[in-house]
């Protein structure tokens, strides 16, 4: 027999211990990159790459190692076919999403957490995990089918056990995740060794799994949109009055006052609601009860303060008070509410209550891939746009969810509920949009909550950005309008178009919101329009009035009693009557999750008192400020001039005895 040429079996010698090393080196230099990023959390894209392309430059060198190869085969007794491979990755990875969805089952029955995950996550966790997991277990498909006998179930099972460990132990976060890979890697060693003994009863194991598992899978996909469906039936009772007004409930999520035209803003952000604000009534000091999404929602749903409710960062809406859509369902109203917010507006946290269609959450096939925490963490990692895209439904999507539902709606009276939000950073415009107001700074991709790391013209950029979002809210809301127009609707409708909260950019040197409660956060724009005489044309109410009172107001409108709720109807204020009862503008906000020192929030919780003409923050028990609100932009802190002492003792006192009443007024 001739012999091989000395080159060649240098060659198939030199070939896959290179793999071998080049992959071990690039792995550790990924874990060697993360231990330098000064303290940053996650791998970053390039450590992420390097790890994942030493991985595979690893596996295939020891693949193609004859003298590895035989001693792995010596030691393993189950080689695995391709469909093995597969059926082992798809039997872990729907153990992986069960072991997810015990974690969000426990904080949210046990810890009583906030879950930001729709009913779906029932199956989008299992079947994301099967599609992470199916990733490497195809390559190691293809190498079986390739090279029979190099896949064994050690081999196998060390790359499943790798991502079930990685995506467990980084769920609650707090680990370093190179020692998070290392462990992992650890972890799966030692169960793949002790797993290919008893590899004959694992693979029929694994069948048995994906096959019950699987059609668990199925049967909860069917069943998710039964019980919807259902639940929207049972909520409708006997119709209101064909004459009963319908109400269009429009939150800008992230909007401030101050950049709306009919607040005095120069640039042409909103034409169709300056529209509506010229033939309404239009509150020029309406302020938000927090600077962030959740308690303010709960306050226009159930007309409570803050700390009336049970919300906050890690707490949903609980059911102790009733809410508009509840009050409105049970007076014959079709009631739907369609959200941009998928952070702090979703249905399971407890916003849907009395709605009878909810629609946060749309299933797209990217959404199943980013349902679990691996998949998060992954997109988080590499920086994926898409997956900033994922957490919010655009205006479009929003206005399509509504007026799909509209058309279901038939004759009765319906209460529709929609949040926009597009103003929300990172401030993604729809393309057409992008430089309405100049041109498309490339610090948008890299926004930071410090205002001090960029330059003013680079703030200019943000600003403009948010402006051209605004825009493409309003456009949305005109399409909405039009088509209660052509279907009459229109003239029968009572629409409020509110903001949850404002928006920093750089004022005393703090970029978004939910860490500050100064008046760029808090001051929105409150509009109620409705043709005919309950809302009179042209009206504009300069007396400083809080969102507490919105849902008071809506059914004073309706002619509902607002009893069960709280707060006050601001209608006198319109009618012109003699010392109106409405609630205090007070705002409140916790201490955040971990916030930077830098962050008023940082320091303990916040309270702002709006009253006698000024704005009142404390800060933790001691640290106040006071503000007039002559005084725009608060520059100037008036609580430690001897001129404010009176004023400042009464709005104390109010402000103690509004938080101790509980009720509010």
């Amino acid at each position: 027999m001739p012999q091989e040429p000395g080159g060649s079996r240098l060659g198939q010698r030199l070939v896959p211990w290179g793999l071998i090393l080049g992959g071990s080196g690039l792995m550790a230099a990924a874990l060697l990159g993360n231990m330098v990023r000064h303290g940053k959390r996650g791998l970053g894209p390039l450590q992420l790459a390097g790890a994942a392309l030493g991985f595979v430059a690893l596996s295939i060198g020891i693949a193609l190692e004859p003298r590895l190869r035989r001693q792995i085969a010596k030691a393993c007794t189950h080689v695995l076919t391709p469909v093995e491979c597969m059926i082992l990755a798809a039997a872990i990875g729907l153990l992986n999403g069960a072991v997810e969805l015990g974690h969000h089952l426990l904080r949210a029955q046990l810890l009583d957490r906030l879950v930001r995950q729709p009913p779906e996550v029932l199956w989008l966790a299992p079947v994301s995990y099967v599609v992470w997991h199916g990733i490497p277990a195809a390559f190691l498909a293809l190498l079986a089918w390739v090279r029979p006998g190099s896949v064994t179930v050690p081999v196998a099972l060390f790359t499943s056990i790798v991502i079930f460990a990685w995506s467990q132990l980084s769920f609650y976060g707090g680990f370093d995740p190179g020692a998070m890979l290392l462990l992992a890697m650890g972890i799966g060693v030692a169960l793949g060794g002790a797993a290919d003994r008893r590899g004959a009863a694992l693979l029929r194991a694994s069948r048995r799994t994906v096959l019950w598992a699987g059609a668990a899978v199925v049967l909860t996909v069917l069943a998710i949109p039964t019980w919807r469906v259902m639940s929207e039936r049972s909520a409708q009772g006997e119709p209101a009055p064909a004459s009963s007004p319908n109400v269009l409930l429009i939150v800008l999520d992230t909007v401030r006052a101050d950049n709306l035209p009919t607040y005095g803003y120069p640039r042409a952000t909103t034409p169709s609601i300056d529209r509506l604000a010229r033939d309404g009534v239009v509150f020029d000091r309406a302020y938000a009860t927090a600077p962030w999404t959740l308690p303010t929602h709960a306050s226009l749903f159930t007309g409570r303060y803050h700390h009336e409710t049970s919300v906050d960062w890690r707490q949903p809406l609980d059911g102790a008070h009733p809410t508009l859509a509840e009050l409105l369902t049970a007076h014959g109203y079709a009631t739907g509410g369609f959200v941009g917010n998928l952070r702090y507006c979703l249905a399971i946290q407890g916003l849907a209550r009395g709605f009878g269609r909810y629609e946060d959450f749309q299933l797209e096939p990217a959404v199943a891939l980013f349902a679990s925490k691996l998949g998060s963490e992954a997109a988080h990692a590499l920086g994926l746009r898409s997956y900033r895209q994922l957490v919010r439904n655009d205006a479009v999507t929003v206005t399509d969810l509504c007026l799909d539902w509209l058309d279901t709606v038939d004759d009765r009276p319906f209460f529709a509920f929609l949040n926009y939000f597009d103003a929300h950073e990172s401030y993604l415009p729809p393309p057409e949009l992008v430089e309405t107001f100049g041109p498309r700074s490339p610090k948008l991709e890299h926004w930071q909550p410090r205002s001090w790391l960029f330059s003013k013209q680079e703030l200019q950029g943000f600003i403009d950005a948010y402006d051209a979002c605004i825009l493409a809210i309003d456009l949305q809301i005109e399409r909405l309008l039009q088509r209660l127009r052509e279907t009459g609707r229109l003239d029968n409708t009572l629409i409020v178009v509110v903001g949850d909260h404002g928006e920093m950019f750089g004022e005393h040197e703090i970029m978004g919101h939910g860490n500050n409660l100064y008046r760029e956060c808090l001051q929105v724009p409150l509009i109620f329009h409705q043709p005919g005489d309950a809302v009179p044309s042209g009206t504009r109410i300069d007396q400083v009035v809080s969102l507490r009172d919105v849902p008071a107001t809506i059914l004073a409108l309706l002619d509902v009693d607002a009893a069960p709720l709280g707060g006050h109807s601001l209608r006198p204020l319109w009618l012109g009557a003699p010392d109106p009862t409405i609630s205090p503008a007070l705002a409140e906000l916790t201490t955040g999750i971990n916030p930077p020192p830098w962050e008023p929030h940082a320091q303990g919780p916040l309270k702002a008192l709006i009253a006698e003409g000024a704005h009142y923050i404390r800060v933790g028990d001691a640290n106040e400020q006071l503000y007039d609100l002559a005084d725009t932009y608060q520059q100037n802190n008036l609580a430690e001039s001897p001129a404010a002492g009176d004023r400042l003792t009464r709005i104390r006192e109010a402000l103690d005895a509004l938080l101790a009443q509980g009720s509010g007024g």
